[in-house]
């Protein structure tokens, strides 16, 4: 089908396919390499601590029945899918558990970079990429990710939105695309996936996790189909019902996007989780369990009062949902269900949103009586650069003692989280209970130094769980 070309030239979507293009391995540092691989090894980890949840067992149960013989890997098995299906279940497996990767935008909201991670990964080993050339491509894709997240506005739409965009960058970069396919590609998801955020809205479901996997699975299929010779809308981003309008509500300046031209590498912006939980919530656990270790028996416990920055306590501090969460999507975004469970177990991690203890009557006990507010000064420290966490948990006892718990700034910051030891912890603590502490280890080895693989054949083989009769 011949169509004429419009002359006009959409400035966004030709500065994403410029810096895809021209970025390179060699535009990279050590450090960069390395910092990139905690977030590889913490993604990897991320999607064990989700594969035995419901959501990542329907979503396979779905793609294994589409299997083939040769593709990219189901994780955790030995099946292969067509990259994107493949994308669909990684991705919504390593956002099951709230143990990824997150970035908290300057204009509000927040947003996982990590969902692109594991598309990236299917798609390099559909491509036959090196270690290093998957490393640039998820470089590359959060950057964009991160630039796209800090201009536009897309309240009312789900942040995969970004990710399904940064997905099909780096795909198209993994591919080997032309500019001119790779700016079909940007065109195609950016005019047919976005998502409305719904999904993180009212009681949370199951599709909380896979919006993102839908956002790999849509990037990936527009690589695929540009590569294939379809073309995507015109003027994607300016048009006259442009992304820039309808979703972003303005303009998007790229000026600062590459920065190898006066932009800076924003892969050291994402903050690498220590707890299992919305990213909101985790100043507030990490409060509580500091103030849990002066408390003694939390059926004494008669007030709780949370004082947070204004942007989590509106987000999930403030609803009647938070006070009665009814699924663990819910309790995990729940500031007073997260601090009840960490004044009775000591800490609210994955096993504190599970069924059993989501309905304990001793949490549930302490959670009416948690208040959560906000103060002036924790939220002025959370809109500067670089932000602070800030949260104080102060609880009343029976007795007529106070005790507090705080967190953020000097007092121990989430963003501070990430160190290759605590990484190395976390990855080991979320992949033995499947793959054994030997297993556990050679799949570590493997990861911490896939800048040297030449494919990543090998990787996916490291994170077969074995069957309970092996």
């Amino acid at each position: 089908m011949q169509v004429q070309e419009d002359p006009r030239i959409d400035e966004v979507q030709a500065a994403l396919v410029e810096f895809a293009t021209s970025f390179s391995f060699d535009d990279l540092g050590h450090a960069h390499i390395e910092r990139c691989t905690l977030h590889v090894i913490d993604t990897f980890a991320s999607f064990m601590a989700g594969y035995e949840s419901e959501a990542s067992q329907r979503a396979l149960s779905v793609v294994q029945g589409l299997a083939v013989s040769s593709g990219a890997s189901l994780l955790g098995t030995r099946l292969k899918a067509q990259p994107d299906l493949a994308a669909f279940f990684n991705a919504t497996t390593s956002r099951e558990a709230e143990q990824n990767d997150v970035y908290f935008p300057p204009i509000g909201g927040g947003n996982h970079p990590s969902d692109v991670l594991l598309p990236l990964f299917n798609v390099a080993e559909h491509a036959g990429a090196s270690g290093a050339e998957f490393l640039t491509a998820i470089i590359v894709a959060y950057q964009v990710f991160l630039h796209i997240a800090d201009r536009a506005r897309i309240n009312g739409f789900d942040q995969s939105a970004i990710a399904g965009i940064a997905v099909a960058v780096g795909a198209g970069k993994l591919l080997r695309l032309s500019p001119e396919e790779l700016a079909n590609a940007i065109s195609i998801v950016t005019v047919a996936s976005n998502p409305l955020n719904q999904s993180r809205r009212d009681t949370l479901t199951m599709w909380k996790a896979a919006a993102a996997g839908e956002a790999g699975r849509a990037g990936i299929f527009a690589a695929l189909l540009a590569k294939g010779g379809m073309q995507g809308p015109s003027l994607p981003f300016v048009g006259q019902l442009g992304w820039t309008k309808v979703i972003a509500k303005g303009e998007l300046d790229m000026s600062t996007l590459d920065p190898r031209k006066g932009g800076r590498l924003r892969l050291y912006d994402v903050m690498i989780k220590p707890r299992a939980a919305c990213a909101s919530a985790i100043s507030s656990i990490l409060a509580a369990e500091k103030a849990y270790r002066e408390i003694g028996d939390p059926e004494t416990i008669t007030k709780v009062t949370v004082t947070t920055y204004e942007s989590a306590r509106s987000f999930i501090g403030h609803l009647p949902i938070h006070w009665n969460p009814t699924t663990r999507e819910s309790a995990d975004h729940s500031i007073p269900y997260a601090v009840a469970a960490a004044l009775v177990d000591g800490t609210a991690g994955v096993a504190q949103f599970m069924p059993d203890r989501l309905f304990d009557p001793v949490i549930r006990s302490v959670l009416s009586k948690v208040e959560v507010v906000s103060s002036d000064e924790f939220t002025a420290a959370y809109k500067k650069y670089p932000s602070e966490h800030h949260t104080t948990v102060e609880v009343e006892l029976a007795d007529g003692r106070r005790v507090v718990g705080e967190a953020g700034g000097a007092k121990g910051d989430m963003a501070n989280s990430a160190t290759e030891e605590t990484v190395t912890a976390k990855f080991r603590e979320l992949c033995e209970p499947l793959l054994g502490q030997s297993g556990a280890a050679r799949a570590h080895d493997l990861l911490s130094g896939i800048v040297q693989l030449k494919r990543l054949d090998d990787v996916a083989n490291a994170f077969v769980v074995p069957s309970k009769s092996e």
